[in-house]
């Protein structure tokens, strides 16, 4: 499939950039606004997934049991070739939570993103203030 190869010949330039967030107070409680930035290279926003990784961590903020969704396209980062991606964040209970965020490949046409055996995580992970 050429879309594999494309795929597998630009992966060496997928990289997430810079990860952060806000956060913010409502009245059900504090919502963190996360933003991914990423350089695709050769590769189209449809040719991958963003996904953030999130939940609770342990005393070494691991994540433990990380639930995985994918974050939304919201368009150019802050550099040329850079794309924007955003999620936000609520959490029902008291705790400390934490997130990352990974880049995988994407086709609807893959069993899985694992099949190709790539991923691009971001260079750490952060801990949301308790």
């Amino acid at each position: 499939m050429a879309w594999t190869d494309k795929v597998l010949d630009a992966w060496p330039t997928v990289v997430v950039t810079s990860t952060t967030y806000t956060e913010a107070a409502t009245p059900e409680g504090t919502v963190y606004e996360v933003t991914a930035q990423a350089s695709l290279g050769e590769l189209q926003s449809e040719d991958i997934e963003v996904q953030i990784l999130y939940g609770a961590v342990d005393l070494d903020d691991e994540l433990r049991d990380p639930v995985c969704v994918p974050m939304i396209f919201a368009g150019d980062g802050d550099q040329p070739g850079w794309r924007r991606y955003t999620f936000e964040l609520d959490f029902d209970q008291a705790g400390n939570f934490g997130f990352t965020v990974r880049i995988v490949p994407f086709h609807r046409d893959l069993a899985s993103y694992t099949q190709l055996g790539k991923v691009a995580w971001a260079p750490t992970s952060s801990t949301l203030p308790a």
